[in-house]
Parts: C-alpha cells; structure tokens; sequence
C-alpha cells in the first residue's frame, strides 16, 4: 500500500496515534493495578487459610505463577484440606517447605487424616499418626491416642464382640489412668 500524507493531516494523524497510545497505556496500566490488588487480597487471604476466597482473587493465576509460583499451589492445596483430600493436601504443603503456613499444615493435614481413619474404624493408622503428632506436641495428640484406643476397644466389645482384645485394650488404658477405662472393663466382664 502506499500513503499519501497529506502535511495538513499530520496534527490529526499524530494525535489519533497519542490517544491509541494512551487509551493502550491507560488499559494495560489499569490491568496491572486491578491485578496486584487482587494478588494481595489472594495472598492475604491464603495467609489466614481462607483458600477458597484466595482462589477467586487469583483471577489471572497463570501471571501469579511466574512471580510467586508457590502461591498458586498453596492454594490449590488449601482447598484440597477443605474438601478432605488430606493425603493429597499434606504432600502438597510438605512441597512448599518454608512457605507461609506450609510446615503447620502438614500437621494439620496429618491431624484430620488421622480423625478420618479413627471414624473409618482405621485405629492403629490414626494412633501410629497421634503418635508422630504427639512427638511434636501438635494439639492434644496425645489425648487423642489414648481416646483413638478406647474407641479400638469398644469397636472390639461391641462390633466384633471380640471381648478379651478389649479386655486387654481397657486394662491398658487403665494403667495410663485413662477414666472411662474402669467402667469399660466392668461391662467387657459383664458382657
């Protein structure tokens, strides 16, 4: 193609191209405001374990991805805690070693791992995971050995009237002093 420009022209050529320039500036300029802000509402909230909030903020996450790659992944791993995928959620924050709650969240994933197996009638997995807990005096692991056997006990008394594996499991809880222990042996004997 060929141009004819004419000089009259050149002022309103000049300022259509300032204006298109300016609108483009205007608009990448306003993009990069909107998204800080909303990365700083993400990460803010991802901070305090509010993950599902964070993820609506991370509208652009493939942008996020280049500058703070762990943010993304926290977060994807947050909503995997909430929705109960604790294996998949205490390999995903034990991948981000280091970065804002990770190292807690590993524990805490272990901890609602371990109430799940206890519900599923999973005893010995959720005592061996209360234990490492324990060791690391994360919440009231410890308690909750001894309250995850009792609970083996009476599953053993009452489901699978299998009465001298609870005999044996109530007896030692009596020797860690454990209250409901006494009581339990009275109706195993009785049973």
């Amino acid at each position: 193609l060929k141009y004819n420009l004419d000089i009259k022209h050149t002022p309103l050529l000049k300022r259509k191209i300032i204006v298109t320039v300016s609108c483009i500036l205007g608009f990448v300029i306003a993009l990069c405001g909107i998204y800080l802000i909303g990365y700083k509402a993400a990460f803010n909230n991802a901070e305090k374990g509010e993950f599902e909030t964070a993820k609506k903020y991370l509208f652009i996450p493939f942008i996020t991805e280049f500058h703070d790659p762990n943010l993304v992944t926290y977060v994807n791993t947050g909503i995997l805690l909430g929705q109960r995928q604790f294996d998949l959620a205490e390999r995903g924050f034990a991948s981000l070693s280091g970065y804002l709650n990770s190292e807690q969240l590993v524990k805490e994933s272990k901890y609602r791992h371990a109430a799940q197996l206890a519900d599923a009638n999973n005893f010995d997995e959720a005592i061996m995971i209360y234990e490492q807990l324990s060791k690391e005096k994360y919440k009231d692991s410890g308690n909750l050995i001894l309250d995850s056997r009792y609970r083996k006990g009476v599953y053993f008394l009452y489901e699978m009237r299998d009465y001298s594996s609870a005999e044996g499991i109530f007896n030692a809880l009596k020797k860690y002093g454990y209250e409901k222990a006494d009581e339990m042996c009275l109706e195993t004997y009785y049973l």
